[in-house]
């Protein structure tokens, strides 16, 4: 029996009968909703496996265009196009008869607008259109679950319980009858949502939820302009408590913090979006912002930080624009560009009042910043400042000390950096918290004694994973991958240079990836490499996005450039690492050869 949801009530009294007459007989159903007969088992069927989606499209395109080509790069945007309508084998056939008309890139484009593509022209018949589906079940459902079902649709990403009352809308808070998006969703939401559930309009995977793309879109389609402000409110709302959340545990450095940012980091910059961009509280949306600062420099993120670099004011004047500063500051911080990270930070400082409860995180992101541009006298500034700021939590006050200990070590003097830390011992018992202060002792020693040095930075990179810190991890690697080519460990290093270089361009930490680019050539040279490790670090030169030699660095980098052959120039980080990683694998392979024979 198929689509039995639409008739639940005789199919049900059906097969209630039928078994009870034919005790051998078996039932096959399908169903978004369970029969509930005695001796029902339940499969829930999800999409197809992502190799079977592509492979489907790419059969059912090839029927209607005889020159389809099924090569890489189209199996890569039919993959694309099969996600966007959630591998439905529905979706993904009506998907390739449109692909003869569009081509598979406009057809992704138009999907990522909605399904309204997907739909049969006038006469054809709607009863196999992917909307067509849902609507069926959706007017199943009480009107209330409608309502929720429409609400939740503005999640990215799925969302958990505690969402829900932030979506559920209080009867004295509800619209005109009828009105999308405003009808009181009146009972339990919890019981609301699992009759979404039993309808399989929303897969549960507890403690997270998620409308399958599909089902999202038609309901936004619901919504109206009215009903959509409404509903990305209150998704508004739910992600700016979980932000004031995320920040509180921040403070104590709660291994909780961080994977929740990254289970909800759709949702966030779906709500950033709408804050800063969209219809919603600008000011709001400012706060929001300087809210994932704080935890993004932590744990970055590409998309984030792109996003948060793009809210810098034209003007620093209001309390609003004293946050986007930041946010922006923060995010140009972690792509690299310094000067126009400075100028937003020292703006946001600069108005920022002394007791504001984010000040500290100002602070420690343009201490950062000083470092990779090389001003030990701001770093050393800054961080005194914040060593005195009562409302920085301890491991902040930690690492910007540990910060201007570290500009002494680089500028080649690391016993004025040991003195700096005697000066603040008291300060510098946070390893229960965080990795940088092991990894600061070992970057104290990494230039005499590199092999105490490795100890200390893993463990660094141990503290740091216990509370899942990304970035403080991948500085302590940068770190340890530097300690194995001074101890001359050359077979690990190449290995964990690799490894390390892919991490930091992952997580767009531009600093660190061209400070990798820089060991990498000092590896390929102890290697034998003159001519590429010479290109890598003419490219690191003409960057202005990488950070400021010191110290001994400068002498090493120094020596590699006399090489006499004219390297093969490379621009830029992206094609620096890309040419870091071939170089790699090549010395690799080379070792790897050597050792078998």
């Amino acid at each position: 029996m198929d689509n039995c949801e639409h008739l639940l009530e005789p199919v049900r009294a059906l097969v209630t009968e039928l078994i009870a007459r034919c005790p051998g007989l078996r039932v096959l159903a399908t169903s978004r909703q369970r029969l509930d007969v005695a001796g029902e088992r339940v499969l829930r069927i999800g999409p197809l496996p992502a190799g079977d989606q592509v492979a489907l499209f790419c059969d059912r395109a090839a029927l209607l265009r005889a020159d389809f080509t099924g090569d890489a790069r189209s199996r890569e945007l039919a993959g694309e196009i099969c996600r966007l309508v959630d591998g439905l084998p529905l979706a993904v056939e009506l998907a390739a008869r449109r692909e003869s008309v569009f081509g598979l890139v406009h057809l992704r484009d138009r999907l990522g607008a909605g399904l309204n593509v997907l739909d049969p022209a006038r006469g054809g018949d709607r009863s196999t259109a992917v909307s067509a589906t849902v609507e069926w079940s959706y007017r199943l459902l009480d009107p209330a679950a409608q309502r929720l079902l429409d609400r939740l649709a503005v999640c990215r990403g799925g969302f958990t319980l505690d969402a829900l009352p932030h979506f559920a809308v209080p009867a004295d808070r509800g619209g005109a009858p009828g009105e999308s998006g405003t009808v009181p969703v009146n009972g339990d939401a919890e019981a609301l949502l699992a009759e979404l559930v039993d309808a399989s309009l929303v897969n549960a995977d507890p403690p997270r939820y998620r409308l399958l793309e599909t089902v999202r879109l038609v309901g936004l389609g619901h919504l109206g302009p009215d009903g959509e402000h409404r509903a990305r409110d209150a998704h508004a709302r739910w992600m700016l408590t979980l932000a004031d959340e995320m920040v509180d545990r921040c403070r104590v450095r709660d291994p909780w913090t961080y994977p929740a940012m990254r289970r909800e980091l759709a949702n966030l910059q779906e709500a950033l979006a709408w804050l800063t961009e969209g219809g919603g509280d600008r000011d709001e949306g400012a706060r929001l912002a300087a809210m994932l600062a704080v935890i993004g420099a932590d744990s970055p993120d590409p998309g984030l930080t792109e996003q948060l670099a793009r809210l810098a004011p034209p003007r620093v004047e209001s309390d609003s624009d004293i946050l986007r500063a930041f946010a922006a500051g923060t995010g140009e911080w972690l792509r690299g560009h310094l000067p126009e990270a400075d100028r937003l930070l020292t703006a946001a400082l600069d108005r920022m009042p002394g007791d504001h409860p984010l000040r500290w995180g100002v602070l420690l992101i343009r201490i950062s910043n000083g470092m990779f541009a090389g001003r030990p006298d701001l770093v050393r500034a800054d961080a005194e400042r914040i060593a005195t700021d009562t409302g920085a939590p301890a491991w902040a006050r930690a690492t910007g000390i540990c910060c201007s200990a570290l500009m002494d070590a680089y500028g080649g003097d690391p016993a004025a950096g040991r003195r700096w830390l005697e000066r603040y011992a008291a300060h510098l018992d946070t390893e229960h918290l965080d990795g940088f202060v092991p990894f600061t002792r070992g970057e104290m020693l990494a230039g005499d004694d590199p092999a105490r040095a490795l100890a200390w930075y893993d463990r660094s990179i141990a503290a740091s994973s216990r509370v899942n810190l990304i970035y403080t991890a991948h500085v302590a690697r940068v770190g340890r991958a530097a300690a194995l080519i001074r101890l001359g460990r050359l077979a690990e290093a190449v290995e964990d240079c690799r490894t390390v270089l892919l991490a930091v361009r992952s997580a767009n930490m531009t600093a660190q990836v061209w400070t990798m680019i820089r060991l990498i050539a000092e590896l390929l040279a102890a290697l034998g490499d003159a001519e590429p490790a010479a290109a890598l670090v003419t490219a690191a030169d003409a960057d202005p996005l990488a950070p400021a030699v010191m110290g001994r660095d400068r002498d090493r980098l120094a020596a590699l450039r006399t090489v006499t052959a004219a390297p093969p120039p490379v621009a830029g980080p992206a094609a620096a690492a890309d040419l870091a990683l071939h170089h790699l694998t090549a010395a690799g392979r080379r070792m790897t050869q050597s050792a078998g024979a």
